[in-house]
């Protein structure tokens, strides 16, 4: 299945239905970190390669269409799904506990710290953080002097939007795991009792 495919067979298609959340996995195999030379980055630092199951990549998708043993889903994957490196798992998933069209609007939001410390960072970190919610969004927010990150989406979000933000004056050391403003991290796998994991079956 290349990159930017929306459509993918499955084995055994009954236990799906047009509107399921899904949750795709593409799993972080040997091979395919061997192929892509991210098992050493040199330097005689060996720990920092990538490692089997590091670095699988998960896809919250909603199924549109099922034909057959193909389903099609509302967004395309962003990667390709090779059997050669794994091939990929597609489960469906429900989750009461997330919320949905939330937003912050029109706010000037300051981290106070020590004056005296220019690198302080005994001051918050994040400013706005979107955790388990969908189709959210933050528009025309100021932001000064926060060490992190001024909006962080998380793994569990989906469908955020920030939109005429400005963020200034960070205050923290100058290293890694600060300033970044606008962060987002991929999704990871749902802790949820729903998921009923199917394997997806690759075809050219």
């Amino acid at each position: 299945m290349p990159v930017g495919a929306s459509s993918f067979e499955v084995a055994d298609p009954k236990d799906f239905q047009v509107g399921d959340r899904v949750q795709v996995k593409r799993p972080s195999t040997q091979e395919w970190i061997t192929a892509l030379g991210t098992d050493d980055f040199g330097g005689g630092v060996s720990a920092l390669g990538w490692k089997q199951g590091d670095v699988d990549l998960y896809f919250d998708r909603t199924i549109v269409a099922i034909t057959g043993r193909k389903i099609t889903v509302d967004v395309p994957l962003t990667t390709s799904l090779d059997q050669n490196y794994g091939g990929a798992t597609v489960a469906k998933y429900s989750w009461p506990g997330r919320i949905y069209n939330v937003g912050i609007e029109n706010l000037t939001l300051v981290s106070d710290f020590d004056r005296s410390n220019p690198k302080d960072e005994e001051h918050r970190w994040m400013a706005v953080t979107f955790t388990n919610v969908e189709d959210a969004w933050v528009r025309q927010l100021s932001f000064k002097h926060f060490a992190g990150s001024a909006v962080f989406i998380n793994e569990t979000a989906k469908r955020i939007t920030v939109e005429d933000c400005i963020s200034t004056q960070p205050v923290s050391e100058i290293g890694g795991q600060r300033r970044y403003t606008f962060l987002h991290v991929d999704s990871k796998p749902f802790s949820s009792d729903a998921l009923q994991p199917m394997g997806i079956m690759i075809t050219v």
